[in-house]
């Protein structure tokens, strides 16, 4: 095939070229670390099979293409290396992360748009989570009944931020309180 599925790859992937439609796209951020500094953006990513990945943009290839690349288009991508995804510091349910850095390949896809779905749910009801293993992501579907007041936390990742909590209450009568 001429693109290769999203789930189809690993962290051997190689020399294969995807198809994706831009689903969230995430502001641009400057990093430092012990081999220098730099910017980046990631975005969420749905193929024709409605697989969804994340993707982080490194280094002068993440200023170059911020602009270009945008949320509910379609592009053709080649030349991205697959990693094993941290699912503590995702929303992505996907084991993989695809990255990008200088040398890749990104075209808009003008033609018709196949990749029109969003990705799968597997929606569970409140009252299901206690039992559900820690740092996993889950969808749930419920009203929210209470907003709270903005506070500040410091975060070790993330430094300096603004929260709320919200309780979301579904149809088995339960609550749970989210950050």
């Amino acid at each position: 095939p001429k693109y290769l599925p999203l789930s189809h790859l690993t962290t051997y992937s190689r020399n294969f070229t995807i198809l994706v439609r831009i689903i969230t796209k995430n502001e641009m951020k400057q990093y430092n670390n012990t081999k220098g500094g730099g910017n980046l953006f990631s975005f969420i990513m749905l193929d024709t099979e409605r697989t969804e990945m994340e993707c982080t943009v490194f280094v002068n290839l993440g200023l170059r293409v911020y602009d270009t690349i945008k949320q509910g288009l379609t592009y053709e991508i080649k030349g991205a290396y697959v990693k094993m995804n941290d699912k503590k510091f995702s929303l992505v349910k996907n084991d993989f992360k695809l990255f990008l850095e200088d040398g890749v390949l990104i075209k808009e896809y003008k033609e018709e748009n196949t990749i029109k779905e969003s990705g799968e749910c597997d929606f569970i009801k409140i009252a299901r989570i206690e039992g559900l293993e820690t740092e996993k992501n889950i969808d749930v579907i419920g009203k929210i009944v209470d907003i709270g007041e903005k506070t500040n936390i410091n975060s070790k990742v993330k430094g300096n931020q603004e929260i709320k909590k919200i309780m979301l209450l579904d149809d088995s009568e339960m609550a749970i309180e989210i950050t």
